[in-house]
């Protein structure tokens, strides 16, 4: 087990070959990416293995202190359509949500990669990416047949107004998740 630092050490281990396995921490941990940068601060624990690292082989009195594992914790994205019933540009009460609305989100994770999901907003009009990887995500909201797009950013509260800026078919600026951020404030 780790200490409060996250540092761990085995120590008077005989010469031979070791592999040391990670076991995630509790809650919506996930082990990052395999070898990526020095191997002073890489992360060694390859989640295609179970958080497994490769083989390191000690001579006598040798010692590794360069066996990682980096962890993140899943980021969510999210919230709410609803019919401006008086167009305003904000959420007023008794205001409800549009189903059936899709919703796209699309950027780049931390590692890299292209990302692009699409979902449907629910009965009430929410709708959630969730488990994602830390990176730079946009959203784009789908058309919905007999309304118009509300204006974006109205009103000093950034909970209760729309995001999707019309000018740009219905697409958000790009928000930057970071590990085990839960913004549920994207209408």
């Amino acid at each position: 087990i780790t200490d409060a630092n996250g540092l761990y050490l085995f120590d008077n281990l005989q010469p031979g070959t070791y592999k040391v396995t990670f076991q995630s921490p509790a809650g919506n941990y996930v082990n990052t990416q395999v070898n990526l940068g020095p191997d002073a601060t890489d992360s060694d624990a390859d989640p295609a293995m179970g958080g497994m690292t490769g083989n390191y082989t000690l001579e006598s009195g040798d010692s590794d202190l360069t066996v990682d594992a980096g962890y993140y914790e899943g980021a969510s994205i999210g919230n709410f359509v609803w019919e401006d019933l008086d167009g305003d540009g904000e959420q007023d009460p008794g205001e409800p949500g549009i189903q059936g609305v899709e919703v796209t989100l699309t950027g780049t994770d931390v590692f890299g990669n292209p990302v692009t999901q699409t979902t449907t907003t629910d009965v009430d009009g929410s709708y959630l990416f969730d488990e994602l990887v830390p990176g730079d995500y946009k959203l784009t909201f789908g058309s919905v047949a007999g309304y118009t797009p509300t204006p974006v950013d109205q009103g000093g509260d950034d909970t209760m107004d729309s995001d999707a800026d019309p000018s740009m078919g219905g697409m958000t600026v790009v928000e930057t998740l970071t590990s085990g951020e839960n913004n549920t404030d994207y209408d």
